[in-house]
């Protein structure tokens, strides 16, 4: 947290995580520029290592009981970012912060404003628990957020998110292609996304052969295959629609499953 008076002269850095002790050493801010402290602040990330070419994304998020002013704060960080870091991904927002925001920051360790972003996650997508996202670093929500193509209120996006981490989608595909004995060429609707499942990043990867679909899921960081599924989707499509359907089925089908059952 950097905390600057009207002038935007810095008051005091704190740092709310181990990561951001890491970063900020014994250095004192107070009295420094927003401006300089930002831009040295920046190159202590690049020195730890909390940015690089793998991870490569900033939250900023700028807190003031007046909204003019922190807009204006906000737009003025963006692109001091993007000028010391052209090649860094910036999410940012402003907050507004209340007891029950800043007592949930405080339960789980992390900064009010990635307490923020991630509640608009877990909104936005209907998927995520508030703890599960917790745990993950902004490169990681970041991910979800572009993958997922999340419309967060009040958060805008610069840059694009590194998948160096990761296998990256195309490996996914071909590792899914290659357990089915299928090519990208005998395929349709192919689709993949990254998402987050016990515990683990994980892509999601789909598409269909000759009217039966297939879903795998690919762990992100090995690449291991985690979960294969094939439904056979002209199959099922035979199958009764309807109460009518469904009853002249059982007509016709019905000797055959009692004596199934008896087995």
């Amino acid at each position: 947290d950097i905390e600057v008076n009207r002038a935007e002269k810095v008051i005091c850095v704190i740092p709310k995580n181990q990561d951001a002790q890491t970063v900020l050493g014994d250095k004192n801010y107070s009295g420094a520029s927003l401006d300089g402290a930002v831009a040295e602040i920046v190159v202590a990330m690049r020195a730890t290592g909390y940015i690089s070419d793998a991870a490569n994304s900033l939250l900023v998020s700028v807190q003031s009981s007046e909204m003019e002013r922190a807009a204006g704060i906000q737009e003025k960080l963006n692109g001091l970012l993007q000028e010391c870091m052209p090649d860094c991904s910036v999410l940012s927002q402003t907050v507004q912060v209340d007891d029950a925001l800043q007592q949930l920051a405080e339960d789980n360790g992390i900064t009010v404003g990635k307490a923020l972003l991630v509640e608009k996650m877990v909104d936005a997508s209907g998927q995520y628990t508030f703890g599960d996202l917790a745990k993950l670093s902004i490169n990681d929500l970041n991910l979800l957020i572009s993958s997922a193509r999340l419309v967060l209120e009040d958060v805008s996006s610069a840059g694009s998110v590194s998948e160096g981490k990761y296998i990256g989608h195309e490996a996914a595909v071909q590792t899914a292609l290659e357990h089915a004995q299928l090519t990208e060429e005998m395929v349709q609707k192919l689709g993949t996304i990254l998402a987050y499942e016990n515990g683990a990043m994980l892509y999601d990867v789909a598409f269909e052969h000759e009217g039966n679909g297939y879903q795998y899921k690919i762990d992100a960081l090995t690449g291991a295959l985690m979960e294969s599924i094939e439904d056979t989707t002209r199959q099922l499509q035979q199958l009764p629609q309807t109460p009518e359907e469904w009853e002249a089925w059982g007509e016709e089908h019905g000797d055959a499953w009692e004596a199934w059952a008896e087995e």
